[in-house]
């Protein structure tokens, strides 16, 4: 698979993602969360969010199908990865689909990274859909502003339990699935 963005000229290419690429890809969660979460939520928060975040839950991502790896054209090196499942990452028996772990390589952000995964998804979603109303996602607050512009809606503040004592302050966002619209 082969998405390139309209304002970008590098053309990223997708592939859904295997069990052999779980190391790179949690060495891409650790560089990016840790650039992209520090200036919002402080280090503490962030060195606490980390171990629950930088780790792909392999069983239910890396195997389903429908969680990709961006590649470098040049490198080949992974420097984006996110997808979707029907499954939510904390709830059980949801019927919607879930945008699950999106990142990119700090390097490479605002290139078109996050567009090319969600084009993917969205395409994926609109196949697999079966009418579901909504796509859901739980957004780190910095990411609020990407998921907007892809047609997102904020419906609450929530926080995700990262241990007896903290959460990381989130936003529960959907998406209609108006599937009229247009990729």
């Amino acid at each position: 698979m082969t998405n390139a963005t309209t304002t970008n000229p590098i053309q990223w290419t997708l592939r859904p993602s295997t069990m052999d690429d779980a190391d790179a890809i949690n060495r891409l969660f650790t560089i990016s969360w840790n650039h992209l979460l520090v200036d919002h939520y402080g280090q503490k928060l962030v060195d606490k969010t980390l171990p629950a975040l930088e780790h792909v839950r392999a069983n239910s991502l890396l195997s389903c199908g429908t969680y990709y790896v961006v590649h470098h054209p040049i490198t080949q090196e992974i420097v984006g990865a996110g997808g979707w499942t029907w499954e939510h990452p904390i709830e059980t028996g949801t019927d919607y689909a879930h945008i699950r772990h999106v990142a990119s390589h700090p390097k490479f952000s605002r290139q078109g990274i996050g567009r090319a995964i969600w084009n993917q998804c969205w395409k994926d979603i609109v196949q697999a859909s079966c009418g579901a109303p909504y796509v859901e996602v739980l957004s780190t607050i910095p990411a609020r502003s990407f998921y907007e512009r892809l047609g997102f809606q904020a419906q609450k503040e929530m926080g995700v339990p990262l241990d007896d004592e903290s959460m990381l302050p989130c936003l529960y966002m959907i998406r209609k699935n108006d599937l009229e619209l247009q990729l």
